[in-house]
Parts: C-alpha cells; structure tokens; sequence
C-alpha cells in the first residue's frame, strides 16, 4: 500500500478491507499515532439474497468477534441446520470457559436472533473439556460441602 513519507506492509488477503482508507500520522512530544479509517474493515454486507450462513458469519466478524476478542476469544460458524439452528464453535479464550453459556444465551444469541428472525435457536458444538487458557476456568476439584 503506498502511504507518503513510509511503507505499510498488509497481508494480501486483507488488501480489499483496505479500499479507500485513509491514513494519518500526528507527531507529537512523545512520539505520534497512526490512524487508519477503513469503511470496509467490517467486510461487504451481505446482500438480501445471501444465505442465512453468509449473514451469520458477516454478523459473527463483524458486531460478535470484536467483542469476545477483548477475552481472548473467538466465535466461528460450524452449521446451520435445516430448520434454522445455528451451530457456534467458541475458540481462543472462549474454549473452555466458565462463562461460555452466558455469553452464548446472554450475548450471541440475542443478537443473532434479533437481526435473523429466521433462526430458530443458537447452541454450543465446542468441545469444552479440552480448552487451553480459558479465559474464565470453570470449577475445578471437588466442592467445600462434601
């Protein structure tokens, strides 16, 4: 990408989130900031004719992700079935949480079923038991009152 002054290096792959961006350095005292505005960052709309699939993962990477990325986390799409349920696998800090349940019923799910009124239920396909540095553990050993 040709900026005045420096050179940006970009993955090729997120070269079309980049179309019409601007770029802006401010110096200051203690240094400066780069400041990168790209209408596109959140990728293409997905038109009225998309699948139901298409426009799960475009509300996924686009309102659900950058919200679960402050834990580490991460929501892809595994499925969706036939009569409308969605199927989410749950990565990063997510696999294996304790919280996992309330983020999908609390969070994910009420806003994919508000935007998508065609879904007919959310739910969870991740294999929790062998998460890595869950963000939240889950309760571990035996309990106090045995």
């Amino acid at each position: 990408m040709p900026c005045s002054g420096f050179s940006i290096y970009v993955d090729a792959a997120s070269l079309p989130y980049l179309e019409g961006a601007d770029l802006d350095y401010q110096g200051t005292a203690t240094g400066g900031q780069l400041t990168i505005r790209a209408p596109k960052i959140k990728g293409d709309v997905p038109g009225a004719d998309a699948s139901l699939a298409e426009r799960v993962r475009y509300l996924l990477e686009s309102e659900i992700n950058p919200q679960v990325a402050s834990h580490g986390g991460k929501v892809s799409l595994a499925e969706v079935t036939a009569d409308g349920v969605v199927l989410l696998r749950f990565g990063g800090g997510c696999h294996g949480c304790g919280m996992v349940d309330v983020t999908l019923k609390q969070g994910i799910e009420g806003t994919l079923r508000s935007k998508l009124p065609e879904i007919t239920a959310v739910r969870d396909v991740t294999d929790h038991e062998h998460g890595h540095n869950p963000y939240y553990r889950g309760k571990q050993g035996s309990s106090a009152l045995r």
